[in-house]
């Protein structure tokens, strides 16, 4: 698969996105929504690594440190789709709290701020 922007009349491409990872289709709507500035793609890369592509036909392509966590970004973003943009920030880290187990650098992160706090 390769991601190319259409700008004037030319398409640039913007070369072959790597291998691995995951496609999906998201409604049209949703795909100009993860384009936004502070959209969930946003929120959920302070929390979890992970790369991403969006088209504007709606094609979704996710590559997380492996398929439980790229399954689960997938997951959220899906769900999105139903979460008004005021309660974006407190959707996502109710999910990511639910899968600390799929995102073992949270756990260390969380270790950490309670070692601190003592």
């Amino acid at each position: 698969m390769s991601c190319v922007e259409k700008e004037d009349l030319r398409a640039h491409c913007m070369g072959v996105l790597p291998a691995g990872g995951f496609v999906f289709k998201v409604s049209l709507d949703l795909a100009r929504r993860l384009l936004a500035q502070n959209s969930i793609i946003t929120l959920l890369g302070n929390s979890a690594k992970f790369e991403s592509t969006i088209g504007m036909n709606g094609r979704v392509w996710i590559s997380a440190f492996d398929t439980v966590q790229t399954l689960a970004i997938r997951d959220i973003i899906l769900e999105s789709e139903k979460i008004y943009e005021s309660e974006l920030p407190m959707f996502v880290n109710q999910k990511i709290r639910s899968m600390r187990g799929v995102f073992p650098s949270l756990n260390a992160a969380n270790k950490m701020e309670v070692d601190n706090s003592q």
